[in-house]
This record gives structure tokens, C-alpha cells and sequence, in this order.
């Protein structure tokens, strides 16, 4: 039961509908850059609910074991997050001029 509780409050932290909705009320003319409040939305976000759960479950016997899932699960995604994007950008980027197979 205490795995689908985190792998539940894992996937509500990451999931980024409620994020969209803020975004899509942000007034056109607000002299903001829209990706950095974006990110920092998802990311206080993920670190809410964290901290929700060290809060309202103190003394709760499931409180750690509560948490390292979460926080496993969140560190899990931070790295398979990471390595995708440096994927894409490894495969976004040009050869490198020693890399030309026509270079006679």
C-alpha cells in the first residue's frame, strides 16, 4: 500500500496539467520569462509535496519509508530526465569536423 501511496504522490508531483492551467492565466503582458516560471512551478511542486509529507505525516510509522520512496522515485526521474537531455543535445549537435567521413 505504501508504494502506490509514493508512486501516486510522485506522479501528481511531476504531472504538469495544474502547471499549464497557471501558465495559460499568466496575463500576456506580464514582464516575466514564461519558461523560467514554468520550471520553478514544477519544481516547487515536487519539492511541496515532499515536504507535505515530512509535515502532515511526522508521526506517522510510514513517514520514511514514505519519503525515501518519494524521494527515490524523484531522483530516479532527475537522472533519466538529465541523460535524455543530453541525449538530444549530443544528437542535435552538427559532427564534429574530425568526425567527417568525406575528410580525405
Amino acid at each position: 500500500m505504501i508504494e502506490i501511496t509514493g508512486e501516486d504522490l510522485f506522479n501528481f508531483a511531476i504531472d504538469r496539467q495544474d502547471v499549464k492551467w497557471l501558465m495559460e492565466r499568466l496575463p500576456p503582458e506580464a514582464d516575466v520569462k514564461r519558461s523560467t516560471v514554468e520550471y520553478e512551478l514544477q519544481i516547487l511542486k515536487i519539492i511541496g509535496v515532499g515536504w507535505s509529507i515530512s509535515y502532515y505525516l511526522t508521526n506517522s510509522p510510514q513517514n520514511i519509508a514514505l519519503l525515501e520512496l518519494y524521494w527515490n522515485a524523484v531522483n530516479e526521474f532527475s537522472r533519466d530526465l538529465k541523460t535524455t537531455v543530453e541525449y538530444i543535445k549530443c544528437s542535435s549537435q552538427p559532427p564534429a569536423k574530425s568526425d567527417n567521413i568525406w575528410k580525405r
